[in-house]
């Protein structure tokens, strides 16, 4: 009966962290593609205003997709896409934007769409394989350290019932 109790407090630990530390994981990842988006915008507004051509512009959309692993777009102000490079990924996504300003005034936006969740990435099996094989030892010591009490406890007991044996038998 301890065993399944303490099984089950494990179990129900174990699921908070698991959720716990995958939104906090997701919000900065989340994070951190924006800001990847808006230091790409800041580089693009910088050869906006020396008058980059495209080819550079689209040079830096294809990094920027490769490696977000999504699609992503510079797009005017009058709604001409100047440079795209990827594909919308598969399931959830979210869309981030980053203004391209030159000289304070808005002339593109950095649009990218991104997968909303990071569970293809390593980080999160890792930490799950982790809190079970935590899980497990965490058990395995329980039942030890219980099993190493009892017999303790119990010891006294067992003494006096082999001496009410020894007793019987004369």
């Amino acid at each position: 009966l301890l065993g399944i109790a303490v099984v089950a407090v494990l179990l129900l630990v174990g699921i908070v962290v698991n959720r716990v530390v995958s939104d906090r994981y997701e919000t900065v990842l989340t994070g951190q593609q924006q800001q990847r988006l808006d230091d790409a915008a800041v580089t693009l507004s910088e050869r906006f205003g020396r008058g980059v051509a495209n080819a550079r512009i689209q040079a830096l959309a294809v990094r920027l997709a490769t490696s977000l692993g999504g699609e992503v777009r510079v797009v005017s102000t009058d709604g001409t896409t100047l440079a795209a490079y990827g594909k919308v990924p598969e399931g959830d996504t979210t869309r981030y934007g980053s203004p391209i300003e030159v000289g304070g005034t808005v002339v593109a936006t950095l649009e990218a769409d991104l997968p909303s969740r990071a569970t293809d990435r390593a980080f999160l099996p890792l930490f799950n394989v982790t809190l079970i094989v935590a899980g497990f030892v965490s058990v395995l010591g329980i039942v030890v350290v219980s099993a190493s009490i009892a017999a303790r406890l119990t010891r006294p007991l067992r003494d006096v019932a082999a001496a009410a044996r020894r007793l019987e038998a004369g």
